[in-house]
């Protein structure tokens, strides 16, 4: 399983963590989410200029919630899925978005409310004490 889903009692969590941002990062693709939601949904954007694509800004939930309604949707081809804890079709499933506790609350309120509004989900957030800016 991998590290970014918990299953628990037949409760599917998906967590996101975006911690290696700054603040400007954050800004940044919540201004993309609300001018552009398609490319922040499907790609984010990439932090430097030319840099690599281990530079790219972008919280998979879209992709993780087709993943998952594929799992659901297919149970009898996952054997191994009762095994953790996934036995129905209709399990409740929750997005989380882990970030450090200084990132701004209003990019992180826009960048939900898109993903609530396009995928249909709620998006819970939790501010974790890692450090930086």
């Amino acid at each position: 399983m991998p590290d970014n889903i918990v299953i628990e009692d037949g409760r599917i969590t998906i967590v996101e963590e975006a911690k290696m941002w700054s603040k400007r990062d954050f800004e940044r693709l919540a201004r993309l989410a609300k001018n552009d939601p398609v490319t922040f949904l499907d790609r984010g954007f990439q932090s430097v200029k030319g840099g690599d694509k281990r530079q790219t800004r972008y919280i998979q939930l879209k992709k993780h919630k087709k993943a998952v309604e594929y799992l659901l949707a297919n149970l009898d081809k996952f054997p191994d899925a009762k095994k953790y804890g996934i036995s129905r079709a209709d399990s409740d499933i929750v997005y989380m978005l882990k970030v450090p506790k200084w990132a701004p609350d209003d990019a992180l309120e826009t960048m939900r409310n898109v993903f609530e509004e396009q995928l249909n989900i709620k998006v819970a957030i939790r501010k974790i004490n890692w450090g930086g800016r």
